[in-house]
């Protein structure tokens, strides 16, 4: 036993092959077996130690990579998407302005409907030969007349409150966008001057010139005396659906302003004509008959510009549908390829916040900085 051999520390476990001698040698064994499985884990976590760096760095460049394969797929997708739309879109602006154009012929083809109608309802009710059509409709002259003024009006307002900024930013273009050039050629017309360039726009967009001598000569502009040839020159303009002023307001303030006036002087002389007064010939040989012959022959131009309309929005809708089409397949493949990287973007990102997040041992440096 221990105590026999002179040790204190040692109890005594009875003679050689007793029953306390076999405990002993038992707790000895288990010990030292304990003893070499600490020995290794401790050498297993100096080497996981050792190896943290590296560990690191790795699970770093796996959440790179993910995310720059995402990051890629996404800039093909919308690519892909713009290319789409390039592709559609020869084929759906001729089907917008035709409808465009088709609207603005609708909305001048019920104004002299409306006009006319007046007229036959007045002519049917005077006794036959004494109806005078300057004098009877005199009152609704001045009505359609008045109805289409505030926008003119409005179109002034607007060219007055133009600054000296916004004029020096159009006036300074070396090479100027197309709006820009459509918008001078078109004021000029107006205008009745001759327009060789972008050197004279400049010189009419002047600070002086502009706000001071322009803005009020269009404001004293003869609008009730425009002729029929300008009118024509005009319309390409005004049946451009680019320029509409809400359009070219935020690109270009003194262009929107100019474009409302336009359209306001456009307007008013279309009006002007529809209602004006019968000559001669027309007060005393026209009957009820013949009004009801030009109604109807309105009322057909009018259905057929109608069905113009609805075919052009058939198609607009169809290429539409098309578009949608494709542009939902195009996102399935986008989702089926991205779908399986995010996941593994994900568990690669929870593997590195692990081991960035490590909590740390006292006296323990942490874990070395993400490489960039």
């Amino acid at each position: 036993g221990g105590a026999a051999h002179g040790d204190p520390h040692l109890l005594p476990c009875g003679d050689e092959g007793s029953a306390g001698s076999v405990f002993f040698r038992r707790k000895v064994f288990s010990n030292l077996r304990s003893h070499r499985l600490v020995d290794r884990l401790f050498f297993w976590l100096f080497a996981m130690e050792a190896d943290f760096p590296k560990r690191l760095r790795e699970a770093e460049d796996v959440v790179v990579s993910r995310a720059c394969q995402m990051g890629r797929l996404r800039s093909e997708y919308e690519a892909n998407l713009a290319r789409l739309t390039d592709e559609y879109f020869p084929r759906t602006w001729p089907l917008h302005v035709q409808v465009y154009k088709a609207r603005q012929q609708c909305y001048y083809l019920e104004k002299e409907l409306q006009w006319k109608e007046k007229i036959h309802q007045k002519m049917s009710k005077a006794p036959k030969g004494t109806f005078d059509e300057p004098t009877a409709m005199a009152a609704e002259r001045m009505a359609a007349l008045a109805s289409v003024l505030p926008k003119f009006d409005d179109a002034i307002a607007t060219l007055s409150r133009i600054t000296p900024t916004d004029l020096a930013v159009l006036r300074r273009y070396e090479d100027p966008p197309t709006f820009a050039l459509d918008t001078m050629t078109a004021t000029f017309l107006i205008r009745g001057e001759e327009y060789t360039g972008w050197e004279d726009a400049q010189v009419m967009l002047a600070d002086a010139y502009f706000l001071g001598f322009f803005v009020t000569r269009a404001k004293a502009f003869d609008k009730d005396n425009v002729s029929d040839k300008l009118l024509e020159k005009l319309e390409p303009f005004v049946q451009n659906p680019e320029y509409e002023p809400h359009l070219l307001g935020p690109m270009s303030p003194p262009c929107g302003a100019l474009a409302k006036w336009i359209r306001s002087i456009y307007e008013y002389a279309r009006v002007s004509k529809l209602t004006r007064p019968w000559s001669g010939l027309e007060n005393y040989r026209l009957t009820p008959d013949d009004l009801q012959e030009q109604l109807e022959l309105l009322h057909e131009e009018l259905s057929c510009r109608e069905s113009e309309i609805a075919g052009a929005e058939r198609a607009q809708e169809s290429l539409a549908a098309e578009l949608r089409e494709r542009q939902l397949a195009l996102k399935h493949r986008y989702d089926s390829a991205v779908d399986p990287l995010q996941e593994t973007f994900f568990e690669a990102h929870q593997n590195f916040t692990a081991l960035a997040c490590r909590p740390e041992k006292e006296g323990e440096p942490g874990p070395p900085p993400a490489v960039e």
